[in-house]
């Protein structure tokens, strides 16, 4: 019987948790991307194209950004739903 019941509190979490991690591994896929490419330029823009480094540090702040905002609110929607979704 508690086996029964454990099953149950089990499944509304893992209803809410799957669809919503694919959710943030769908947003995050491209930041890492965009994150890898700008990387990428970092390497090759010769140092003294500043307004070119400028632009791409802007990049790599503005993505961080992004990422931090779909952390926050995987982890409120998480607590929201009592369901864990992000470590």
């Amino acid at each position: 019987m508690a086996e029964v019941a454990t099953k149950r509190s089990v499944e509304p979490q893992q209803r809410f948790s799957l669809p919503l991690a694919d959710f943030a591994h769908q947003i995050r896929q491209p930041l890492s991307a965009l994150d890898a490419l700008t990387s990428y330029l970092d390497l090759i823009i010769p140092e003294e194209d500043t307004r070119v480094r400028e632009q791409l540090l802007r990049m790599h702040v503005e993505i961080d950004h992004a990422d931090q905002i779909l952390r926050d609110g995987m982890r409120t929607l998480g607590a929201y739903l009592s369901v864990p979704i992000l470590k």
